[in-house]
């Protein structure tokens, strides 16, 4: 289980660029277990997206970010206009993640000190 949504997130992206890449994971041999496969994650997502749940604004800058592994709070002050952007979604997307039991209850999702 992932302890937040954006824990959640970047996983899965790089896991999809991976498997994209032409990676393979054998069955056993992941560092650790893990409560869905990074295809759910993504398709979840665009699941939200067509029920208007997400904006088309808010699954990009995930995707954007995602690709890059890295919040847009981790970079400084020319991403700060996707912070809000970013923490929205991830409440959005969180709420299902934990539905599904893939994050745990009350976890922090993107919010950030």
């Amino acid at each position: 289980m992932f302890s937040s949504a954006e824990e959640a997130w970047l996983w899965a992206v790089q896991g999809m660029r991976c498997r994209l890449a032409g990676a393979h994971v054998l069955p056993g041999l992941a560092r650790a277990e893990r409560p869905c496969e990074a295809s759910d994650v993504l398709n979840w997502a665009t699941r939200l997206r067509r029920e208007r749940r997400l904006t088309a604004d808010e699954l990009g800058v995930l995707l954007l970010y995602g690709r890059h592994a890295v919040p847009p709070h981790a970079l400084g002050a020319k991403h700060r206009p996707a912070v809000p952007v970013w923490d929205k979604a991830l409440a959005v997307l969180e709420s299902l993640l934990v539905q599904k039991g893939v994050v745990a209850a009350g976890a922090e999702g993107g919010i950030h000190g």
